[in-house]
């Protein structure tokens, strides 16, 4: 019989706010500061400006964690591409 760690994972409820605005950008600034923090801009290009939208601040550490997940999907996506594509070739050949 397996001995159970003391720590229990915590389940955090994700809380949606549909209220929220959508906002598109092109563009991404990250400023790195000395005291752990990170903030990141978000900006609209058009043809006489770079616009900012909205600015977050957060930890490294988070910074990090999201950036591992939003690269683990672009690799997901990468590979439904890449079947899509040899998907693709196979029905062009006879």
């Amino acid at each position: 019989m397996k001995k159970q760690d003391n720590k229990e994972e915590k389940k955090v409820s994700l809380m949606t706010n549909p209220g929220l605005l959508n906002l598109f950008v092109d563009d991404l600034h990250i400023t790195m500061r000395n005291d752990g923090l990170a903030t990141l801009g978000f900006y609209s290009l058009s043809a006489d400006a770079s616009y900012e939208h909205v600015k977050i601040t957060t930890p490294v550490h988070r910074l990090r964690a999201m950036a591992d997940l939003i690269n683990s999907q672009l690799e997901k996506f990468d590979e439904r591409e890449g079947e899509a594509l040899s998907d693709d070739s196979k029905k062009g050949k006879k």
